[in-house]
Formats: structure tokens, C-alpha cells, sequence
């Protein structure tokens, strides 16, 4: 391979996207949850909470980290609104 096309494949695999992602502030209470799985999903990328955003530095495309944090924050909303509904139904069907 010459070297000219070597450097180029090595740029682009050295390549960092970064930015953040603004909370609507519906779901910014569930930001530290989301940075934690992110973590663990991704651990290529770093993340981090600063106020009402989630900032990111990964070498995923920009666009797919912020669709995996709304997607995400989403997650965490449902969980968090159908648990007294998912308790209540693990009561009744256990007897618990």
C-alpha cells in the first residue's frame, strides 16, 4: 500500500467526533442514568453531564452517539413512569 493511503486510513481511524446534546428538561433528571449506560455501551466514548446538556468526545458518527442518548433518555423515562405500574402488577399476579 503506498504511503500515502496508509496515513489516510490511519486519520480516519484516529478521527474523534465531539459535541453535546441539549436535555429537554423532561428528561434531564435521567442524564446521570444515561451517561452511566452510555459508559458501559460505549466505552470508546467519553461522556459527561454539564448542566442542562450531555457532552460527548467518540469516534462514533455524531449523529448515531446522539440518537443512543435520546434513545436512551426515552428508555429511562418509560422505565421511570411504569414502575408503580409494574410493581402493581408483579403484586397482583405473585400475591407479593
Amino acid at each position: 500500500m503506498p504511503a500515502d493511503q496508509n496515513t489516510d486510513s490511519q486519520n480516519e481511524a484516529e478521527q474523534v467526533n465531539s459535541g453535546s446534546i441539549q436535555l429537554p428538561e423532561t428528561l434531564a433528571q435521567f442524564a446521570d442514568e444515561v451517561v452511566i449506560q452510555m459508559k458501559y455501551l460505549h466505552p470508546e466514548t467519553e461522556l459527561w453531564k454539564s448542566g442542562t446538556s450531555i457532552g460527548y468526545r467518540s469516534p462514533l458518527e455524531s449523529r448515531e452517539i446522539e440518537a443512543e442518548i435520546s434513545y436512551g433518555l426515552l428508555r429511562a423515562k418509560i422505565r421511570h413512569e411504569g414502575a408503580t405500574q409494574r410493581q402493581a402488577l408483579f403484586r397482583s399476579v405473585f400475591g407479593q
